[in-house]
């Protein structure tokens, strides 16, 4: 969905300032950021017909960026809690859950390997009623690969667990369609 690549096109941004270091230094004392965030985007979704939905975020981020002396961001590690809401604006059905867990990424010193830790409750849906209807919670790590020039050659999943019922779009169409 928009906020997975939203979330890969800043993640690429990052990385594609050069950010990382090429060469090992001695990692400095983190910047801990507290941040307030409230976002919301619009979006087509649930093929045709399908419908406009809105996806709004509200909650609290704590960001570490640890950087090597010379300046080069090495680790980013997010703490986040919220709420994201899912409204049809069609026809006004909405749907909410708690976000809340933890993010790291880090880059290896040659710039070769990104991993990127999630763990915590990522979404769920549960339907009074109805129960548990979708849940992605624990943790899993994926690592991509880069070549000399910082060109991506590849991704996978190195560490899966916890319960994961795949793409919440399916459940999302269904639950507000």
């Amino acid at each position: 969905m928009k906020r997975r690549s939203l979330i890969a096109a800043l993640l690429l941004a990052w990385l594609a300032t050069g950010a990382f270091a090429s060469q090992p230094q001695q990692p400095a004392d983190p910047e801990i950021n507290k941040l307030t965030v409230k976002s919301s985007f619009d979006e087509h979704v649930c093929g045709t017909p399908g419908f406009k939905m809105r996806t709004e975020f509200s909650g609290k981020a704590i960001v570490h960026v640890f950087t090597e002396k010379n300046g080069n961001t090495r680790t980013l590690i997010t703490q986040a809690n919220g709420k994201m809401t899912f409204t049809n604006l069609d026809n006004g059905k909405t749907v909410r859950t708690t976000m809340a867990g933890m993010s790291m990424t880090e880059r290896n010193a040659a710039g070769q390997k990104l991993w990127k830790m999630v763990s915590g409750n990522r979404w769920h849906l549960n339907l009074t009623g109805e129960g548990q209807r979708y849940a992605d919670v624990g943790r899993v790590v994926w690592v991509w690969s880069y070549d000399s020039q910082g060109r991506s050659t590849g991704s996978r999943v190195e560490f899966e667990s916890g319960l994961r019922s795949g793409n919440i779009s399916p459940y999302l169409c269904e639950v507000l369609g």
